[in-house]
Order: C-alpha cells, then sequence, then structure tokens
C-alpha cells in the first residue's frame, strides 16, 4: 500500500522535471561537430563549418581589442549553432553557462541592419558573456558561491539592470560595425515619437512598460542611458558603475549608489535629462497632417493599437490588419471611415501580408510536434469572399509571401538552415513549385512582390557585405536587373500598384517612404509623408498615397494626395550618399572589425561525441539539491534535474 503511494506521487511529480519535448531537440542522428578557439567552444551541425569560423574569428577579435571594456576577465563559453529554428534569436544564459545562435536571419532590414545576421549575432551576444564574466565580484561572487551560476544570475539581476545588458550590448554592436541599432532610424522611432508628441513619462514607467500606453523597450532605453553615459562621463564610465554594483556597492539601489559615486550626479536627473531628449536627436512631428492629407485611423485613449499594411481592395476600400494590446492581430475592412472586422490572423512570426485577386498570402508559424528546435513557417493563403483558408507548403521555411495582381502565383523567401535564401515562385492553388531563381552571388532576398505584371518580380536583397538594393527579375527568362544600386542603407516593403514602386529606406536620419516610377526609372521623395512609414501604396486615379505610419498610439493608416511628387532624385546621388550620423555613438571613433581577413586562431573542426560531458554540475538549489544541465544525444538546449 505504502508503495503504491509513492509511486503514485513519483508518477504526478516526474513529469516536471522529465520534459520530453525539452529532451529531443533535435533528432539523434543530426550530427553534430565542434571548434573551438582562445574565446569560445563552437557546437554546430555537419554543412555549417564556414558559419562557426566565422564566429570564432569575431570571437577572437573581440577578444584581442575591446571598445570599451567593463573588466579584464576572460571566460570561455560554449556557443551552439542552431539551424531549424525559424525565429531570428540569440541568447547567453547562466545556468548551464552556454549561447545559442538562431541562424535564420530576419526579413525586416530597418529593424536590426542589413549587415550578415551572424555577425551581428555575435558581436551583440559575446558582450552578454563579458558582461557575466565581470559581473561575478563581491555579493554577486559570494552568491555563486553559495548557490552556483543561478546565484549569480539572481545577484546580477538584482543590482544591474536588464536594460544595461542590452544597452551595452547595442553600444557594442553599433562600435564595432558599420551599422548596429544605434545608427539604424527604426530603433530610435519610439523615444522620438513620444518627445515629439510631448509625451514625458517617468523612468520607472519607460523601465517597467504599460499596458495603457506605448512604452519603448529595454533594448531602446539601455541604448539611450549607455550611450549617453559614455559620450558624458568617458568610455569607461559603466565599467566603474556596473563592477561597483555587481558587487553591491553599496548595498541597496547598488546602480544608483554607484552612478553617483562616480559622476557627482544623481541617476535620476541623468536618465530625466537624457530621456526627454537630453542627446538632442532631430525630431519630427509625428502627428501633424499637412495640406491634403488625413488619417484614415482613429487612436485610443487606454490602449495602443497597430494599423499596417494598407492594401487596395477596391477603389474606396482598404484591407489593413490590426493588432492591440487587447486583441490579436485581425484583418479589416476600412472604407467610409469605418472598419469592419473581417478574419483572425493565425500564428506568425511578423504581420506581413499581400492581397491580390481576392487573397491574401501570409505565413504561419508551425512548430515540430517531436523535435522542440524544428520550426516551420508555412505559406498561408485565404479567400476573403469564403473565409477559406489553405496551408499551401508542408515543412517549409518560406517568408514575406508577395501574391501576384490575379491571385495566381505567390512569390516568398525560402531559407535554409545556414540562412542562405532562395526565390520560390509557388502556384496559389495547391503550392507547387513552379520555378526557382537562381542566386549566384548569395544574395539574401527580402520582401518579393510581383511587378506590373505576373512576369516581373521585385525584391530588396542584401549582399554579402550588407549593401542593400532592389532588382527586378523577368520570370520568362528568369533574367534580371538592379533598379536601384546597393547603397549602405536598409530597406524594405517594396509594394507595386499602377506602375508606381513604393518602398521605405533610411535616409537623412528618418525610415522615409520612397516612390520609383518603373516606367520611366525616376525615383522620388514625396514631401510631408511622416517618416517611419510600412506599407504604403500609390493610387494613380485619386493621385493619393495610403501608408502606416508609427506614431506614440501605434502605427496608423494615413493618406495624402501628392498631385506633384517634385524633381526625381538622381539614383547616382541617392545610392553613394552615405548614413547621417546624426547619433552620439556615430560621433566615436571606434573602427568595424567586420573585415574579411584576419586569423582567428580556431583548431580544426572535430566531433562531437554524443556523450561528452553528458552532466554538466552549475547550481545548487536550496530543496533540490544541485543542478545539472543535461546534455541528451539530440544536444537539446538541456533541462534541470535536481539530485538529492
Amino acid at each position: 500500500m505504502v508503495f503504491g503511494r509513492i509511486f503514485m506521487i513519483s508518477l504526478l511529480i516526474l513529469p516536471s522535471f522529465a520534459l520530453a519535448q525539452r529532451f529531443g531537440g533535435n533528432p539523434p542522428t543530426h550530427r553534430w561537430l565542434q571548434k573551438g578557439s582562445d574565446a569560445v567552444r563552437i557546437l554546430y551541425p555537419a554543412g555549417s563549418d564556414s558559419l562557426a569560423e566565422r564566429v570564432s574569428e569575431i570571437a577572437h577579435r573581440l577578444a584581442m581589442v575591446d571598445p570599451s571594456p567593463l573588466g579584464n576577465k576572460v571566460r570561455s563559453i560554449p556557443i551552439l549553432l542552431q539551424t531549424r529554428p525559424v525565429i531570428s534569436n540569440a541568447y547567453v544564459g547562466l545556468a548551464p553557462w552556454r549561447s545559442e545562435f538562431y541562424l535564420t536571419p530576419l526579413q525586416n532590414s530597418l529593424h536590426l541592419g542589413s549587415l550578415p545576421w551572424l555577425d551581428m549575432l555575435s558581436i551583440h551576444e559575446l558582450r552578454h558573456v563579458q558582461q557575466y564574466a565581470q559581473f561575478r565580484r563581491g555579493w554577486s561572487k559570494f552568491a555563486w558561491w553559495l548557490a552556483g551560476e543561478q546565484g549569480q544570475g539572481l545577484a546580477n539581476a538584482m543590482s544591474v539592470p536588464d536594460w544595461f545588458f542590452e544597452g551595452d550590448a547595442v553600444d557594442q554592436e553599433t562600435l564595432r560595425s558599420g551599422q548596429g541599432r544605434g545608427r539604424l532610424p527604426d530603433f530610435f522611432n519610439g523615444y522620438r515619437s513620444l518627445w515629439a508628441d510631448g509625451r514625458s513619462y517617468r523612468y520607472m514607467k519607460l523601465r517597467n512598460g504599460s499596458l495603457k500606453n506605448y512604452v519603448p523597450d529595454h533594448y531602446q532605453l539601455g541604448y539611450l542611458l549607455v550611450a549617453a553615459g559614455r559620450e558624458r562621463f568617458g568610455p569607461d564610465i559603466w565599467s566603474k558603475v556596473t563592477l561597483d554594483a555587481a558587487a553591491f556597492r553599496p548595498l541597496f539601489y547598488p546602480l544608483q549608489g554607484a552612478f553617483r559615486r562616480h559622476t557627482g550626479q544623481t541617476f535620476r536627473s541623468f536618465s530625466r535629462d537624457v530621456l526627454s531628449n537630453g542627446m538632442e536627436l532631430p525630431i519630427t512631428p509625428q502627428d501633424t497632417i499637412s495640406a491634403n492629407s488625413e488619417w484614415l485611423t482613429v487612436t485610443y485613449k487606454r490602449n495602443v493599437a497597430d494599423h499596417q499594411f494598407p492594401r487596395h481592395i477596391g477603389r474606396d476600400s482598404l484591407l489593413v490588419i490590426r493588432r492591440a494590446y487587447n486583441q490579436i492581430p485581425y484583418w479589416y475592412l476600412l472604407y467610409a471611415g469605418r472598419m469592419r472586422r473581417l478574419a483572425m490572423k493565425d500564428i506568425g512570426i511578423d504581420d506581413y501580408f499581400t492581397y491580390g485577386g481576392g487573397l491574401i498570402a501570409y505565413t504561419a508559424y508551425q512548430p515540430e510536434a517531436r523535435w522542440s528546435w524544428q520550426e516551420y513557417n508555412e505559406v498561408m493563403v485565404l479567400d476573403l469572399q469564403t473565409g477559406d483558408r489553405k496551408v499551401l507548403t508542408r515543412g517549409g521555411r518560406y517568408f514575406s509571401p508577395g501574391i501576384s495582381p490575379d491571385g495566381s502565383r505567390i512569390a516568398a523567401v525560402q531559407v535554409d538552415g545556414n540562412g542562405r535564401s532562395t526565390l520560390h515562385v509557388l502556384d496559389a492553388k495547391d503550392g507547387k513549385l513552379l520555378m526557382e531563381l537562381p542566386n549566384p552571388d548569395g544574395y539574401f532576398h527580402t520582401y518579393p512582390v510581383f511587378g506590373r505584371d505576373r512576369e516581373e518580380l521585385i525584391a530588396a536583397v542584401r549582399d554579402r557585405s550588407g549593401a542593400m538594393a532592389l532588382v527586378a527579375w523577368d520570370l520568362r527568362d528568369q533574367t534580371r536587373r538592379i533598379l536601384l544600386p546597393f547603397s549602405v542603407r536598409p530597406m524594405a516593403f517594396p509594394a507595386v500598384r499602377d506602375g508606381m514602386l513604393t518602398f521605405t529606406s533610411s535616409y537623412g536620419g528618418f525610415d522615409r517612404l520612397f516612390m520609383l516610377d518603373l516606367d520611366r526609372s525616376a525615383l522620388y521623395l514625396p514631401p510631408d509623408i511622416p517618416p517611419a512609414v510600412r506599407g504604403a501604396v500609390f493610387d494613380s486615379i485619386s493621385a493619393t498615397l495610403t501608408y502606416a505610419a508609427f506614431t506614440s498610439d501605434g502605427y496608423r493608416i494615413g493618406r495624402k494626395k501628392i498631385g506633384d511628387a517634385g524633381a526625381p532624385i538622381p539614383i547616382a546621388q541617392w545610392a553613394s550618399e552615405p548614413l547621417v550620423q546624426v547619433f552620439p555613438v556615430s560621433r566615436r571613433t571606434e573602427a568595424s572589425i567586420l573585415s574579411d581577413s584576419g586569423v582567428s586562431g580556431a583548431r580544426p573542426s572535430r566531433a562531437y561525441p554524443h556523450l561528452h560531458q553528458p552532466f554538466n554540475i552549475h547550481s545548487w538549489r536550496l530543496g533540490l539539491g544541485r543542478c545539472a544541465g543535461v546534455y541528451p544525444l539530440s544536444l537539446a538546449e538541456g533541462w534541470f534535474f535536481g539530485y538529492p
């Protein structure tokens, strides 16, 4: 009887530890290799040797040249390159000590930049490695001694806020590359919209977020504070402040106390000054509507709603997607000042969609049921008249589908596990692969759209250096031509209607809307259009531009009569003009480390033994005992098990 009760209790408790999906991250047949260097040990699947070498090389360079050192401690870290997820991400974690890179690049180059995805990941995440290596000191070191890596993680989280971890890493990616988020207008849209509208929130609201008002995230908050601190007090100020804070000197409010000790200024006054545009960034009134303009969507007093990607569904009607703080994404019909809800969108990585022939083309995120690291992004079609949904692909890795005007074809970006992309043309009825466009130059394709007919395809592409261009393909013979030459400025969201191509590109310190006349090859910058626009479309009959512009109340749909778009911009001049350096970090002189030459000191690759270090004792939990990161045969992230 007693044995039976113990057995039943064990069955109830065991599932809380033995998580089958986390244990089975990748199939056991997945072949793994490893490559070590003086700074990192990289674990990667067969076929990703060049990527592992690149990470090792960047890690070596960062270890040799640190632009703003936090300290002199160095700690090697294992980095796992994951090729099967479709979500663009990475992290560095304590307990156990490791990092994982998800190698699928992001489609939106305005958001994280157009430089090679792996390069930006390496610079950003390796800064977190440096941070954790320095922050095991004082009371944080005592917490590590008492409870292991989980103890250090708790102490660091109590003493150094998350905005510093991410803001400092964004600062590094900006200093050590030719781009980085500190040079991208999209990264500053949040605070510039608040300043333009005269909204001054307290630090604690900006620190903790809001469910009622739009508040920029801790990446943006952290970068403003970190960059301003180094600009005003010297490049080593945060080293002094955070090392004292991690050691809990003083014990209460350690970061604020350390900041005042080393600068002579209270953190409250410093943050208030910076967060009220103390960095003197140029701002443009976002809510000002010029003549011949109007907002088509309203704002909400106690909620934030984004209306994006307007598509003409008729001469007087627009199709938009709406996402709010209190609502999942839905498609709406916008007409005569009213909105009518049409259909709910499936769970997806983003809200991008295109419309043609009565059909909506978009993608839906689908995780593998058995292997937790295997993910898919499937092309979906929604018929607006019948409401029927159809999954066109199974087991695909597709992004940003563009549907032809007659709704017969869909062009989508297929991305493999190593981040290489190919343009596929699919049949909109059954998802059959009709065409795979050659990619001899290794471009990364983003946001393909059909041009004036279903035989012309246009996409924004990135080359291996991170420069971007607009390229057009003739699907009859698969030849291509460059519409706009390669330049250093990111671009995204092309759309074609009535022979006019609209797209968004970084220009003059803002993300601006451009128009390219496909018949005359003339480029225009239409006047009086708010910055930070996505998904604009042109209507030749009414001579209007309809767009989604970022505001402090979320993305709003606006419309403007343009009559005359002004004089065209010389394309050669547009391509050669550099990014406007208006942000404080851009005025510092540290050089990029992302050159192609250099020796990483990496050792040759070798097979990773399945049973290598199966248990890694890293922490001590009160009541549970020691905690081990278990690395099973499939090299999953690891799961924690308490041993008494």
